[in-house]
């Protein structure tokens, strides 16, 4: 008995020693001008699990793989300033060692990919990012000016990646212009991205599904071009597509969705031409327009989705908002979530230069308040006057429960501060 206590003792102790090492061992490697490390693949082959390859602002020419290690590849300020340029020689990122969620991509562009050559098929697979029999999370990423004969973007080939707040543009392919789906087991986990203006000269515009079930939630598909699913393309595959809207897709055959042989379960989206499913919509969603997918108030799209297994907050990280001045039409605990990437953000009532902390409301008319107390400024000849008729207005929206006393106060000061007219 005693030798045995000893013993369990012994291995108690030593786990306890290796915990404490990998936890103590665990280092960030950083890269950029005057770092130890100029290139991120250099960091990426000294890393050890757990580790962080922390990237500086810069272009870096080359192609990284991550080579099966659970490790973060993290840029310091985002993908706007964090560029990884694949130089036209093959994908720009590279999972092929079995990879899991603690291998972690995060906040890079990824640009100028051509795909990884596949000797047996003849062909170029994974523009962007290539994902083989691999499944690590790709955050906050802008993935655009790739391409490849199959999946300009991202290919899930026999892989479930988690791709989340991630922007996928302007690649291009001859199949899946920005992502593709291939093979079960393959389930990606799509959340809270856009997917915007990519091109497939044949199947799978936006995204493309063949024999697999990825799950599509809070993103918005438009703009982009194939000859079958502009939108999405669906063969043999039982894609979820949830609190999305796919718009503005151009193809001959399946303007938004294509499908045979199975085909995706939608529910509160809206979908371009219609499609049957819970809380679906076919109406304009109201985009800011010009490149930018925010919505604009009014949008049918406002408080419209569904809570249930749905993010707490946008592809910018906005928590999700319930306007007051929307009915809630969604789903859920919380039936006020937006559908698509981006939360409607309500700007506050604003009279000159001052904010007066209080939500513009839409009111019945379609107008707003801010509309209101600058349709005051312009029909009254005095500072007097225009105080008294914005006075009129917030006493009339108190009494209607759309503000409160104090909110009301906090615009009659803003009106009596401000120099108008």
């Amino acid at each position: 008995m005693k030798r045995t206590f000893l013993v369990l003792t012994h291995f108690f102790m030593l786990t306890c020693v290796l915990l404490i090492a990998t936890t103590i061992h665990a280092a960030t490697l950083e890269v950029g001008s005057g770092k130890p490390y100029t290139t991120i693949q250099s960091a990426i082959n000294a890393a050890n699990p757990g580790d962080t390859v922390l990237v500086y602002d810069g272009t870096y020419v080359e192609n990284i793989n991550f080579s099966g290690k659970a490790i973060t590849v993290k840029s310091v300020n985002g993908a706007a300033s964090t560029i990884i340029d694949g130089n036209a020689s093959g994908s720009v990122v590279t999972f092929s060692s079995s990879e899991g969620s603690g291998s972690v991509l995060d906040g890079f562009t990824i640009r100028n990919g051509n795909g990884t050559y596949i000797a047996v098929i003849g062909r170029t697979y994974g523009g962007g990012i290539y994902c083989y029999y691999s499944s690590p999370i790709i955050t906050n990423c802008t993935i655009t000016g790739n391409t490849s004969w199959c999946t300009g973007g991202i290919i899930c080939w026999f892989s479930s990646p988690t791709i989340a707040n991630c922007t996928i543009a302007k690649n291009t392919a001859v199949y899946a212009g920005g992502i593709g789906c291939g093979v079960n087991p393959s389930s990606p986990t799509i959340t809270n991205c856009t997917i915007t203006g990519n091109t497939a000269s044949s199947d799978g515009g936006g995204i493309y599904c063949d024999s697999a079930s990825p799950t599509i939630t809070n993103c918005t598909i438009t703009g982009n071009t194939a000859s079958n699913g502009g939108g999405i393309y669906c063969f043999d595959s039982s894609p979820t597509v949830k609190n999305s809207i796919l718009w503005g897709d151009t193809a001959p055959n399946g303007k938004e969705i294509w499908h045979a042989a199975g085909g995706p379960t939608v529910t509160y989206s809206d979908i371009e031409g219609g499609w049957t499913g819970t809380g679906n919509i076919n109406a304009d969603p109201l985009f800011v327009g010009s490149g930018d997918y925010h919505l604009t108030a009014g949008s049918p799209c406002i408080d419209a989705a569904t809570s249930d297994n749905a993010p707490t907050t946008d592809m910018e990280g906005n928590p999700r908002y319930d306007d007051p001045s929307v009915p809630n039409t969604g789903g859920g605990t919380y039936p006020y979530y937006d559908m698509g990437a981006f939360e409607y953000q309500m700007t506050n009532v604003i009279i000159g230069d001052c904010d007066s902390g209080v939500r513009n409301l839409m009111l019945e008319d379609g107008s707003t308040m801010n509309d209101m107390i600058n349709a005051c400024a312009n029909g009254v000849k005095n500072h007097g006057a225009f105080v008294s008729c914005v006075a009129k207005l917030t006493n009339t929206w108190e009494k209607m429960e759309l503000i409160t006393e104090e909110q009301k106060e906090a615009i009659q000061s803003c009106a009596a501060k401000a120099s108008i007219p």
